[in-house]
């Protein structure tokens, strides 16, 4: 089971549904969709990928199988941009 945070090294912003994060630093923007950005509001304090995907399927009512596959898919993308940090627990 993987535990994901924040990386510290991002700022965001709201935008509706949707957040805007910029790396200072690098100066690199990324735009995360209503998924995304509830993602990363859940990981402000670290969640395991069972949880997230837990409070995924009860806000979007998605297919819990389909479900971990994105999210997977998507904590891995965040990994490569050193959005955020990973623990094996």
């Amino acid at each position: 089971m993987r535990v994901i945070g924040q990386s510290r090294d991002w700022i965001s912003s709201d935008l509706g549904d949707e957040l805007m994060m910029m790396n200072i630093d690098r100066g690199i923007y990324v735009g995360l969709n209503p998924m995304g950005a509830r993602i990363w509001r859940l990981i402000e304090t670290p969640h395991s990928t069972d949880d997230i995907c837990a409070t995924l399927i009860d806000r979007f009512e998605v297919d819990p199988a389909a479900c971990r596959a994105e999210v997977d898919a998507f904590i891995d993308k965040m990994v490569a941009r050193g959005l955020v940090i990973v623990a094996e627990g």
